[in-house]
């Protein structure tokens, strides 16, 4: 069972995003549109992977004593009410990892994400308050790859296209440089000063 979970959990660490509107939109008979805002766990406008990870976190958590600081990473009091309310989606009376899983193909039924854009190391990148923010790749360094990411990431966004790869989602958490809450040219051209002092230095 443990590693029926992990694998789950993997996937579901790496999937793509997309707005909550348009999880209710294209969703209505799996999730009513009236009440779409209640499976944003994590109240970041989306229902997306990292809300699946976080039911799939909370569900380790209530059933388990020793539980790792990776797997509490995020898992707010907050996030935890809003699970134990909404998180049951087969109304058995409990929170598990078949919820999880419904939960899971829910968010997979409205994007067009392929199973070679899961990349589970790009999660960490996310969650980890040692990654800096502009290090979109997670790799330690502020680089020229970086500033190419965050480019993309925002050209892809300007068009409204759909988020489908993590590597891209990366940047929707990580790429805001100046927080003014949106990714744009600005944080890619930050991220490019920040290479070009590096690399005098």
């Amino acid at each position: 069972m443990r590693k029926v979970i992990s694998a789950l959990l993997s996937v579901a660490l790496a999937l793509c995003a997309v707005p909550a509107a348009v999880f209710a939109a294209e969703n209505e008979a799996s999730v009513p549109s009236a009440t779409y805002e209640r499976y944003d766990f994590n109240e970041d406008g989306y229902i997306d992977a990292l809300d699946v990870a976080f039911l799939f976190r909370y569900y380790l958590i209530t059933t388990n004593d020793k539980v790792s600081d990776t797997i509490r990473l995020g898992v707010t009091e907050d996030i935890s009410k809003k699970i134990a309310e909404f998180g049951d989606f087969n109304k058995d009376g409990r929170v598990n990892s078949v919820d999880g899983t419904l939960f899971l193909k829910y968010v997979i039924s409205f994007t067009n994400c392929k199973i070679e854009d899961f990349e589970p190391q790009y999660y960490s990148a996310i969650v980890s308050e040692s990654v800096e923010k502009g290090d979109v790749n997670g790799d330690g360094v502020i680089d020229a790859v970086d500033a190419s990411n965050i480019l993309s990431f925002y050209a892809i966004n300007s068009t409204g296209a759909d988020i489908v790869k993590s590597s891209q989602l990366v940047c929707r958490y990580k790429g805001d440089m100046n927080g003014d809450g949106i990714v744009d040219s600005v944080d890619a051209s930050q991220a490019l000063k920040i290479y070009a002092k590096n690399s005098a230095n």
